[in-house]
This record gives structure tokens, C-alpha cells and sequence, in this order.
């Protein structure tokens, strides 16, 4: 999805035809799921969250409604244990992310989320 790689590759969809609809140019409705592993064997997992009449579609950013259609699904079905924060991330310059460490007040500036999950896992306190 433009705009939201953390969704690239995780969000599909299928057009269907309602029964008995004449028309062979334009399926009828729209409906959307989400696939947390696209690579896993077959058969995948896809659990839909967003299905619509295509003549109600919504007005805008097709790519911002997905988003946020997704992640008010994922808010109501995904249980998140609550664990402790070691860092606290903030938006840097030029799009970078960094990280502040709870423990010993160090910052890590990396490109990416991807790159900081993989420095505050690897992160190591100086002895003091």
C-alpha cells in the first residue's frame, strides 16, 4: 500500500459479483483482508476486515481508509501484552528514528524502524 510499508504484501483483496447481477465489466462489492504471514505454506491465513458495496466506495485516499480501517480491526482483535519500555522512540531528522534508553540515557539513531528494533536488541548499557 503507498504510503504504509508495514502493510505491503499483508493486505488483499477480491472483487465478487453479487448473484444474480447482469453486469460481466464491474464486479459488484469489494472485500479486504489482512494476512499477517504472506509467505507462510498454503493454506494462508487471511482474516477479512473491510468489505463494501462498490458504489458506496469511499471518497479519498483509498490507501489512508485502508489504514485505518486496519488498524481500528487489528486495535479490536489484536490482545498486546503490555511489557515494560526500555526505550522510548522519537522521529529524528531527515525521517531517522531514535531511541532513548531508560536505563542509561543513551541515544541510538537509526534509518528505520526495522534498524532500531534491531539496535534496542542489541543494545548494551555501559558499566557504570
Amino acid at each position: 500500500m503507498p504510503g504504509y510499508p508495514q502493510y505491503e504484501k499483508k493486505v488483499w483483496k477480491w472483487d465478487f459479483e453479487p448473484a444474480g447481477n447482469k453486469s460481466y465489466t464491474r464486479k459488484g462489492w469489494r472485500l479486504y483482508a489482512y494476512v499477517p504471514d504472506p509467505d507462510a505454506p498454503e493454506p494462508i491465513l487471511a482474516l477479512a476486515f473491510l468489505a463494501y458495496d462498490k458504489s458506496d466506495q469511499p471518497k479519498g485516499n483509498p490507501a489512508k481508509h485502508l489504514a485505518d480501517a486496519l488498524k481500528g480491526f487489528l486495535y479490536a482483535t489484536v490482545d498486546i501484552k503490555a511489557t515494560p519500555d526500555k526505550f522510548r522512540r522519537m522521529g529524528g531528522p531527515n525521517d531517522q528514528v531514535v531511541s532513548l534508553c531508560y536505563e542509561c540515557f543513551e541515544t541510538i539513531i537509526s534509518e528505520n524502524d526495522s534498524e532500531a528494533d534491531i539496535a534496542e536488541s542489541t543494545h548494551e548499557c555501559p558499566k557504570g
